[in-house]
């Protein structure tokens, strides 16, 4: 079970005390946001660029430094938002290496949805799938109750990993994003606390 920093002052905002760092492995960390990601951050995204935007409408966006300090400004403000969300960094071996994130935490309905994304450095090690596991401990434990994923159909490689860790196809999503400047279809996948999960790999 992943350990969670308990230095961090308590606070009654459910979304404050959601996003804090997250102890993994010797080798894992995750940390909310901060402006002192900035540099590594932008540096993986340019050089990850073209096959992050396969798949990321965000990535063909993120052109500029200024770019990244206005997103983590954002998310920053989103993570004390009732109902908000935000964004932690993948620490592996104490440098950056992509980010997991969710999205509206919807307290009274206890739903959210998940995602993530890594640099081409970091991938065969499991990080994605350790990190969406710890995110997806941390929810549940918080009170969430249901955990939605959304990828675009022929994105093989996100499927495959959410079925490992335990997500189930719900259907497809009609024109559910945009993406390279047309319409594109979702599959919705879910995972419950009530569900059974497979043991980490």
């Amino acid at each position: 079970m992943p350990s969670i920093d308990r230095q961090t002052p308590p606070c009654n905002s459910p979304e404050v005390a959601l996003f804090v760092p997250i102890d993994i492995d010797a080798d894992l960390r995750l940390v909310p946001f901060e402006e002192e990601h900035a540099d590594a951050i932008f540096e993986i995204v340019c050089t990850n660029r073209e096959r992050l935007s396969e798949w990321m409408a965000w990535a063909p966006a993120i052109l500029s430094i200024d770019d990244v300090h206005a997103f983590i400004a954002d998310s920053k403000n989103r993570r004390q938002q009732p109902g908000g969300s935000g964004e932690w960094v993948i620490m592996l071996d104490g440098g950056a290496v992509g980010a997991v994130g969710c999205t509206s935490l919807e307290w009274q309905d206890k739903r959210t949805s998940i995602g993530a994304w890594l640099g081409i450095q970091a991938q065969g090690r499991g990080v994605a799938s350790r990190a969406m596991n710890a995110i997806i401990d941390r929810l549940f434990e918080s009170g969430i109750h249901r955990i939605e994923a959304f990828h675009a159909t022929g994105n093989d490689r996100s499927d495959a990993m959410l079925r490992r860790l335990g997500f189930t196809p719900e259907g497809v999503l009609r024109s559910h994003e945009w993406l390279h400047e047309k319409p594109v279809d979702d599959v919705i996948m879910s995972l419950l606390a009530t569900d059974h999960r497979p043991e980490p790999r």
